[in-house]
């Protein structure tokens, strides 16, 4: 009833629901809150064709342009339109080419080296999947003297010696919303895995086997023979 429901929705209505979805986002890249945004821009080319998909996508790149835009806001923007591309496809590809390298330039240059390797992520994938191929040179051009600068500079803090550090407890963390990721599908937690989802570690981290219980045997008692 609710696909009915968004299917019977106002193009002005789906694109005030799409830029609400997009504000949601913040600085967060959350995999169920963009596995709505590409269902909602699915959505509006399916029932609104390119002009519809075209608000859309302008909505995305309007942010993206905007110069007060918080840095940390801009990679899951770019989530976003890597998801849209990805699952929706279609007119989609050629409507964000249009500010696509300017988008990127300024966000790139705004991030940190975290989004940076972020965004580096992203166009990997782009290079491979030929999506924007008519911008790929342009934007590989943009990461490239970064992306050598920082393996040059990992490459040396690697060789360094690691000055000895006294062990420290990890405080507790909360379970918090699962990030998207451009190398896999932007599936919702009940599609991705039919309910809660088991606590795996973190990439890195070697969890050691359960210590089975150490058994101690019964003293054996000599009975005293009697002289």
């Amino acid at each position: 009833r609710s696909g009915e429901r968004r299917r019977a929705m106002e193009p002005e209505q789906q694109v005030g629901r799409f830029a609400t979805l997009i504000e949601k986002l913040a600085e967060f890249p959350d995999r169920d809150l963009i596995y709505q945004i590409w269902q909602a821009a699915k959505l509006a080319l399916e029932t609104g064709q390119v002009p519809l998909a075209t608000r859309m996508a302008s909505v995305i790149l309007q942010k993206l342009d905007d110069a007060l835009l918080a840095a940390g806001r801009r990679v899951p923007l770019f989530y976003a339109l890597d998801a849209i591309v990805k699952n929706v496809g279609g007119a989609y590809q050629p409507l964000f080419s249009q500010g696509l390298e300017a988008a990127f330039r300024k966000s790139f240059g705004a991030v940190n080296d975290k989004d940076k390797l972020r965004m580096h992520h992203v166009l990997r994938t782009w290079n491979d999947k030929k999506f924007f191929i008519e911008h790929l040179d342009e934007l590989n051009a943009i990461v490239a003297p970064w992306h050598i600068a920082f393996v040059a500079s990992n490459t040396t803090n690697l060789q360094a010696p690691a000055a000895a550090a006294a062990p420290r407890e990890r405080p507790t963390r909360l379970a918090k919303p699962t990030a998207y990721s451009a190398s896999a599908p932007a599936l919702p937690v009940s599609l991705a895995g039919g309910g809660p989802r088991p606590a795996v570690p973190p990439p890195g981290l070697v969890v050691p086997a359960p210590v089975p219980p150490v058994i101690v045997p019964a003293p054996v008692i000599v009975p005293v023979q009697p002289r």
